[in-house]
């Protein structure tokens, strides 16, 4: 059997090649590098995926087909991470491995990780200004249209865009206008997920993004903000109809522009599908497509001749045609080669002419581009060339400390138009950073942009800011060290700022960042790499990868708080309703955190033991497991433990009737404050305590004070919750229509966060309405979806709650004994939990009985 090849580590041959866009290519690229390597069988390959795992403690080991199915181009799906551990076992090292991985991930749909640019246009112009001031022929943007700008590359789609949506600012008739970069054909990062540049978007509006809000929610609060101040969005460089017709739904207050090289066809269809698969209510709008086409040859001449100004003279003339044809009418083009005529005023327009006529007829830019770095002296052009490794807008004085000369550099590159510098920041056109990115792996070898690599992360560390500007610098930091091969660098920015980012709302970067070091770290370092990367995943929704990434950390990983992992694992059960599960492990966190003396672990698992008791109704446990976790904590001094054990035991207090001790606990955090909730959770726990004790006044304006404090900070649990107890408020004063609102809105939420317990509360709250408001269809429809959500989870209250409202249901149907039988099993229920139902619902029974 033939061994690998050797190819240098860094080769092209190593990593995917250019134009992948689905499974046959992909499965044919594959193929192409397993034959590079030597061919092994797909047995010998099972085995070294095999050896490879068992190494990482990363998997089990597949079976040979499933290796092989990898290879087949009928695929329909694809495992990413079998796709690493194969393309590994091939030999290959791990920067060109992850590629692949990241390839297979987009093919297969992965929305995780994307960093999405968002800036603000016409922030710094003077209300007076003209320059971006449209002509009376340029389209308008109105709200509730779609503006869409094709054309070529270099045409111009993007200047156009721009000064409509400066425009728009100026004259007033928006407050806030930005530009969300898409990267639909960009040739180094990969294309921005829809829900991401949403995230992006809302985040930019002052809209709250916290945890697991999908696109609904922020879409939805996008439309809000723009309600409350008119706002325009530049989708810039879109490609496929379906990541941008998500973006396009539910903002009818926006005025909205999309840049893109194709005409997007099937738009409106995929807007229409959109909209019928959401709770989206608002018109569709209307796309309006305007094609930017390139100059006709009277046109260009005429812009050369405004360029150029006093060279041209009617011996010029038959040059300038020249010029004007070899440009196509592109404008980028027109641009590069009248900055090149007046920075060569010994060069004839002739000769200027007989140069440019030279190029790739299909790759106009490059020659153009070529022509224009030429005149760079070595300072400038290397900076150039590193500068075309960066994927974000830089602050200007880390360029400027790129190397010596570096700022001399930048102006020489801004005045070639070859950088833009605006707000303090250096940014490439995308045409422009594309072929700096070649000269840069043409002419540099390894250890060059590796120092390059190495002096940039460092920079962009020490001068890190968690805003846009800084959070973009943190992600080019990232792709870059990643690409070089830099596994230190990278896993010490994930170390540094993947927790922070995460505090700060950027949990994809954050994401991002931590998939890049845990495919480079070593074992050792794995472990607390990969729990915060299950934390990432689990903000962004995705709870299994949260799952299999704990538990990875628990088999590779040293642990600092034995059986913290565990309890995590415990935490993300409970969210998803999985209550055996939970058990379960807060018992294996409890022990471990035991036999190590960690207290403060080992009162947390006690204390998320007595919660899960609460909410399974065993009272008695619940009772003893606050009390005994209390004493472990105050012991290890966890504060934290102590504020979150306090709150959870007003709970528990208020849902049995000690309604004076429930109030004193909470009031006591609120008054003092606590690490670990937000002020706005506090209240939310004191007006479910009100609710429960009838006090409707004291919930009523719990509620109002705890709405007025919402600032995005709070956790996503606090909005449905909020809503929720709302709804109570509302039905008890009789408010149906408020009520069911209200009780709508937690449902929805519920749902859209993955909120089993909260779901179950909403839907018997709209079955309670139901009942009082005399529907019963729809109360009997929300009360079996509440029983069939509080059974899967064993929430024993809300199936008593359920059962209740069956029972009103079935009297009211005339079988009574069946009604009996119900209101018996709900009193069963609420007795054993000895919740503060349990008088009315004995009366209940005494009525039917």
């Amino acid at each position: 059997m033939n061994g690998p090849s050797r190819t240098d580590a860094d080769s092209p041959l190593l990593r995917p090649p250019p134009g992948v866009d689905g499974y046959a290519a992909f499965a044919r690229a594959l193929a192409g590098l397993r034959l590079h390597q030597g061919a092994p069988s797909y047995a010998e390959l099972t085995r070294r995926v095999a050896e490879i795992r068992e190494r990482s403690g990363s998997g089990s080991a597949p079976g040979r087909v499933t290796v092989y199915d990898c290879f087949r181009p009928d695929r329909r799906r694809i495992d990413a991470e079998l796709v690493g551990d194969i393309v590994l076992a091939l030999g290959v090292p791990v920067g060109p491995a992850e590629a692949w991985r990241r390839l297979a991930l987009r093919l297969t749909g992965a929305t995780l990780g994307d960093h999405v640019v968002v800036t603000e246009l016409g922030a710094d112009r003077t209300a007076h200004s003209t320059s971006s001031t449209p002509s009376p022929s340029t389209p308008a943007v109105v709200p509730g249209t779609v503006l869409l700008i094709t054309g070529l590359p270099g045409v111009g789609k993007s200047m156009l865009a721009r000064r409509l949506a400066e425009g728009e600012r100026t004259a007033g008739r928006v407050d806030f206008a930005l530009r969300i970069e898409l990267r639909g054909y960009d040739s180094v990062q990969s294309p921005v997920a829809s829900e991401e540049a949403l995230r992006g978007v809302a985040r930019a509006l002052g809209a709250r993004t916290e945890h697991r809000a999908g696109a609904e929610i922020l879409r939805r609060r996008i439309a809000e903000a723009c309600a409350r101040r008119p706002t325009l969005l530049l989708f810039e460089d879109a490609a496929a109809v379906a990541a941008v017709a998500p973006l396009l739904i539910g903002a009818p207050g926006a005025r909205i522009i999309v840049t893109s090289r194709a005409m997007l066809e099937d738009l409106e269809a995929e807007i229409d599908r959109g909209r019928g698969e959401s709770a989206e209510r608002a018109p569709a709008p209307r796309v309006r497509r305007v094609v930017v086409e390139p100059l006709t040859a009277d046109q260009a001449i005429a812009a050369l001749g405004r360029e150029l100004g006093d060279r041209i003279t009617p011996d010029t003339a038959d040059a300038v045609s020249r010029l004007a044809r070899a440009s196509g009418g592109i404008r980028l083009d027109l641009s590069v080669i009248a900055r090149f005529a007046r920075d060569n005023p010994g060069w004839s327009l002739d000769d200027v002419a007989e140069r440019f006529e030279s190029g790739d007829a299909d790759e106009r830019v490059r020659p153009f581009l070529r022509s224009t770095v030429a005149t760079l002296d070595d300072d400038a052009m290397s900076l150039f060339r590193s500068l075309g490794q960066l994927s974000a807008p830089i602050d200007r004085a880390i360029v400027a400390d790129l190397a010596p000369g570096a700022a001399s550099g930048i102006r020489r590159l801004t005045s070639l138009h070859l950088v833009e510098s605006e707000a303090g920041l250096i940014n490439m056109h995308d045409t422009v950073r594309a072929f700096a990115r070649r000269l840069a792996l043409d002419a540099d070898p390894l250890s060059v942009r590796r120092e390059f690599g190495r002096t940039f992360v460092r920079l962009v560390a020490d001068h890190s800011r968690l805003d846009r500007v800084g959070v973009g610098q943190l992600h080019a930091a990232a792709l870059l060290a990643d690409e070089l091969g830099l596994r230190g660098e990278l896993v010490g920015l994930a170390h540094r700022f993947a927790e922070p980012l995460g505090d700060a709302g950027y949990w994809a970067e954050a994401h991002d960042l931590l998939v890049r070091a845990d495919a480079s770290a070593e074992p050792g370092e794995r472990g607390d790499i990969a729990e915060l990367l299950a934390r990432a995943s689990e903000r962004l929704g995705d709870v299994d990868a949260a799952l299999a990434a704990l538990h990875r950390a628990e088999r590779t990983g040293t642990e600092a708080m034995p059986g913290r992992r565990w309890n995590i694992i415990g935490n993300v059960q409970r969210m998803l309703g999985r209550y055996d599960l939970a058990e379960e492990a807060y018992r294996t966190a409890r022990r471990r955190a035991s036999e190590f003396d960690n207290g403060i672990t080992e009162g947390r698992a006690v204390g998320n033991l007595a919660d899960l008791s609460r909410l399974r109704g065993r009272s008695a446990e619940a009772a003893a497991g606050y009390e005994q976790a209390w004493r472990i904590s105050e012991a290890s001094g966890d504060e934290v433990n102590l504020a979150i054990i306090r709150s959870n035991r007003a709970m528990f207090r208020g849902a049995i009737g000690r309604t004076a001790d429930a109030l004193d606990d909470i009031d006591e955090l609120i008054r003092n404050g606590t690490t670990g909730f937000s002020a706005s959770y506090l209240r939310v726990v004191r007006a479910g305590i009100l609710v429960a004790a009838d006090d409707i006044a004291g919930a009523a304006a719990t509620i109002a004070e705890c709405r007025a404090m919402l600032d995005g900070s709070e956790g996503i649990e606090v909005e449905p919750e909020l809503d929720v107890l709302d709804a109570h408020v509302q039905l008890a004063r009789g408010r149906f229509d408020d009520a069911i609102a209200k009780g709508e809105a937690a449902l929805r939420e519920a749902r859209e966060v993955g909120w089993p317990l909260v779901e179950a509360d909403a839907l018997n709250t709209l079955a309670e309405i139901g009942v009082a408001a005399g529907d019963l269809t729809i109360a009997g429809e929300r009360a079996d979806a509440a029983l069939a959500v509080a059974s899967a989870i064993g929430d024993p209250l809300e199936q008593a709650r359920a059962l209740a409202v069956h029972s009103i249901l079935l009297e009211a149907g005339g079988d009574r004994p069946a009604a009996d039988a119900a209101a018996r099993h709900s009193l069963d229920l609420v007795e054993s939990i000895g919740h503060v139902r349990v008088a009315a619902l004995r009366e209940r029974v005494a009525q039917l009985g």
